[in-house]
């Protein structure tokens, strides 16, 4: 399964290790996504920041649902 995790921007489900937010100095909030080595082209570590924990927790729950 697909997970959109920007506008233009997939990963497929299968490959997410784990997902967290973390939060950044300036008020704002990065969700660090961490992918299997088996991910063509995203292999590692995704960060994605946000302006609010609202948007990144909203990204996360749609990571955890994927999951299940």
């Amino acid at each position: 399964m697909l997970i959109q995790l920007k506008k233009d921007f997939f990963l497929n489900a299968d490959h997410i290790v784990s997902a967290e937010i973390i939060p950044l100095e300036s008020n704002a909030f990065s969700v660090v996504i961490k992918s299997s080595s088996t991910n063509q082209g995203n292999k590692g570590t995704i960060n994605i920041d946000f302006e609010d924990y609202d948007a990144a927790r909203t990204l996360i729950n749609k990571i955890k649902k994927a999951l299940k």
